[in-house]
């Protein structure tokens, strides 16, 4: 019986040991730009075939592992069932003028568990030559990549061009959970590094970097401008999406219903704007949803969305030192939940709206939608003086700010929400010998607070009507 009950211990111990180890092997742990292991789905390996052809990629669907970098003459299409494939370290690459992976159907998840340090040049602003030797000069990054994809014309219309260079998703799911995609190409604002036109793509971990073109471009077909006959959706979560040649994230040519959601990233460097959506005439409910993410050092707006689209932020979000601004918007902007925004320090190369932080267009509010923290700090520009928030919102003035140093936030008396108005001095002077100090008496001052203009008397002769005076 004793040895029994010491049986039962030891198997209940063992058990005990095996979860939490399982609880260990299910963490996200980041090395560099890349997850060597994944909350979500199981990846050890053990179960995994292993891929050793360094000239082409399963052609039936199931679990693999690279064991050697892949060179590809065509690209690799996935139509149905599900691949899980691990970079394991190693590269993808495409030689020929097609893209990488074209996904119609199906799914693909995409691993990369490994930490070899990869080195590449740069050439008009995109990576080649990618995985050559450490050299003076060179880039370096940790893991398994894809690079050397041209997107050729998708199914969709000849007139969308040269569109998904690493990867093209036209159908199906496509989660990428980690690796690098760097030194792919479009044409104009498609995504070099990825294109999702129908299905949802899921970018939760990795690197996209140095891609001509977008990082990753967002649009749906439509059908004709019916807008309900494709829902496309992209969620990019914990990547890292900066210095390609256009924008971080856009929606180039969408003309139907796309949801594009960003939590938990970094947009940056890239040399257009951070995150760009512009859909066409036939399409009107686009949505942006940003969360926990910083947008940071792109060349031109952070956030640029026209009139067919809704821009919402939540958690904690910063938008600085972009170079035409912080947010430029046309149809909704709503700052929700209980978040810190910070969106500071933008604009210093727009000439029309210097150091603007945030468009408020004309007839357009700033929706706050829950309590800001009182970290929050938001600039404001516009076209006119006016209010630019929703009514009851005037104890948020603390958080809120006027670009433009003649002007100043005040509360408005008729909807208690926010507006900028102009400001006038109204100047005091004062004389101390041959010092004249004007200051401002008005306590809401936005350019004198603390802060007094002084006059120094010349020294030598001063000529007033006619009579001579000496200082």
């Amino acid at each position: 019986m004793q040895k029994e009950k010491r049986v039962i211990k030891l198997f209940t111990l063992l058990s005990l040991f095996t979860f939490i180890l399982s609880m260990f092997v299910g963490l996200t742990f980041i090395k560099g730009n890349n997850l060597v292991a994944h909350a979500d789905v199981e990846h050890n390996h053990s179960s995994w075939t292993v891929w050793s052809n360094s000239n082409s990629l399963p052609t039936s669907a199931g679990s693999y592992y690279l064991t050697t970098d892949v060179t590809l003459t065509q690209e690799w299409g996935i139509a149905s069932g599900t691949y899980n494939l691990c970079l394991n370290g190693h590269g993808i690459t495409q030689t020929q003028e097609d893209r990488v992976i074209h996904i119609t159907g199906g799914t693909l998840n995409l691993y990369d568990c490994g930490d070899t340090v990869h080195y590449f040049d740069i050439e008009n602003k995109m990576a080649i030559n990618v995985n050559i030797t450490e050299g003076e000069g060179r880039k370096s990054f940790t893991g398994g990549y894809i690079t050397g994809g041209h997107g050729v014309g998708a199914n969709m219309g000849a007139n969308f061009y040269s569109s998904g260079g690493g990867v093209l998703l036209e159908g199906g799911l496509f989660n990428m959970y980690g690796g690098t995609i760097l030194g792919c190409q479009a044409s104009e604002a498609f995504g070099g590094g990825a294109e999702v036109i129908k299905g949802t793509m899921s970018i939760l971990g990795g690197t996209i970097m140095y891609n001509k073109g977008s990082g990753v471009n967002v649009r749906s077909n439509g059908a004709n401008g019916n807008v309900s006959n494709y829902l496309v959706e992209a969620i990019i979560n914990n990547a890292n999406i900066c210095y390609n040649t256009m924008a971080g994230v856009g929606n180039h040519y969408c003309y139907g219903y796309a949801k594009t959601t960003i939590k938990n990233s970094n947009i940056h460097h890239n040399n257009g704007n951070g995150v760009q959506l512009e859909p066409w005439e036939a399409s009107n409910n686009n949505v942006l949803c940003i969360e926990d993410s910083q947008i940071e050092d792109n060349d031109d707006w952070g956030i640029r969305v026209n009139d067919k689209a809704d821009v919402i932020l939540s958690g904690d979000v910063i938008i600085k030192r972009n170079g035409d601004g912080g947010v430029n918007y046309g149809k909704t902007f709503t700052l929700d939940n209980e978040g810190s925004y910070i969106i500071q320090e933008n604009g210093y190369q727009n000439n029309n709206y210097p150091n603007c932080n945030v468009k408020v267009p004309i007839n357009e509010l700033i929706i706050i939608g829950g309590s800001l923290q009182a970290s929050t700090l938001i600039g404001v520009s516009m076209q006119f003086t006016g209010v630019f928030t929703e009514e009851n919102t005037e104890n948020f003035i603390e958080l809120f700010t006027a670009d433009d140093p003649l002007t100043k936030v005040v509360p408005d008396e008729e909807t208690r929400g926010l507006k900028i108005v102009k400001h006038y001095h109204d100047l005091e002077y004062t004389v101390d010998g041959a010092t004249i100090t004007a200051t401002c008496k008005v306590s809401t001052c936005p350019i004198t607070e603390g802060l007094s203009l002084t006059i120094l008397a010349p020294q030598g002769e001063l000529i007033a009507n006619g009579t001579s005076y000496w200082c």
